[in-house]
């Protein structure tokens, strides 16, 4: 494994870690969306509503590559926590670092 594919390995398990980890709020919410429960057959059937047009897979990658690959950060602030009405000094903060401190050092290391 080159150093290139080990880092790229190392930023999707970060990502992977921090898109799966749920806000204590959201665990409350689970009960209440019953979209949470669905069987594979009735999420598909309700996401094949929203499907249109035409696949845009190529039939060739440019460079001859094997994969795409999108990487996605969400910085949500401190937006939903006080839609939510959650002022807590703790939460706020913690949101705060993602605009603040996280996103600068997340172009850093895609720079690299």
């Amino acid at each position: 494994m080159t150093s290139a594919s080990a880092r790229l390995t190392v930023v999707l398990a970060a990502v992977f870690s921090v898109t799966h980890v749920q806000h204590p709020r959201a665990q409350q919410q689970t009960a209440n969306q019953p979209g949470t429960k669905f069987t594979d057959e009735q999420l598909q059937q309700s996401v094949e509503l929203a499907r249109v047009g035409r696949k845009l897979t190529p039939k060739r990658w440019p460079n001859n590559s094997r994969v795409a690959v999108c990487l996605s950060f969400d910085t949500d602030s401190e937006a939903p926590l006080l839609r939510d009405g959650n002022t807590s000094p703790t939460s706020l903060s913690a949101s705060d670092f993602g605009a603040e401190s996280g996103m600068p050092r997340i172009l850093k290391m895609l720079d690299r």
